[in-house]
């Protein structure tokens, strides 16, 4: 749910929303007691909150989701309003890299011709900070990497959808 659809509901100010989530670009809420979640994220363009940035917010906020981060760290006093305070580096880095693999898996790089941190924009649709991330981080892959099935098996999945179009 987008920042100001939940400060429409909740009759707030945005301005509430974001010292609620603590981050002017997205949050989690784990409601332990059912067991579920809900995704926030500031949707406006302002302050250079361009695309790509909500696209890797999401993403990384999917990844605290599907890695089990908020069940691991969920105490009821954990936050106001039973808002998750996710400060844990580790696990910060986790979702940074589950955002990274799902959005611009460097194994495919070579086969869509990436060859610049501009590439990995256009190609992707990562903001220029996130691509510049990226493209650093592929040149340090590239030296010390060992291919393995999972590439394989992505290469093939992307190269059959290809095929389709």
């Amino acid at each position: 749910m987008t920042y100001n659809k939940f400060a429409e509901l909740n009759q707030c100010p945005l301005q509430e929303v974001f010292a609620l989530c603590e981050s002017k670009s997205g949050c989690t809420h784990y409601d332990v007691g059912k067991n579920r979640y809900l995704i926030l994220f500031n949707s406006s363009r302002e302050n250079h909150n361009v695309l790509g940035r909500i696209r890797w917010t999401l993403a990384h906020e999917l990844g605290h989701v599907t890695l089990n981060h908020l069940p691991y760290i969920a105490e009821p006093h954990i936050a106001e309003n039973n808002f998750n305070n996710l400060s844990n580096p580790e696990l910060e880095a986790e979702a940074d890299h589950f955002a990274a693999l799902l959005l611009c898996p460097m194994p495919l790089y070579e086969m869509l011709n990436v060859e610049s941190a501009q590439d990995i924009q256009h190609i992707f649709g990562l903001s220029w900070e996130a691509s510049n991330v990226r493209w650093n981080e592929y040149i340090k892959w590239k030296r010390n990497h060992r291919k393995t099935a999972w590439e394989n098996d992505m290469k093939r999945l992307v190269n059959q959808r290809l095929e389709l179009k």
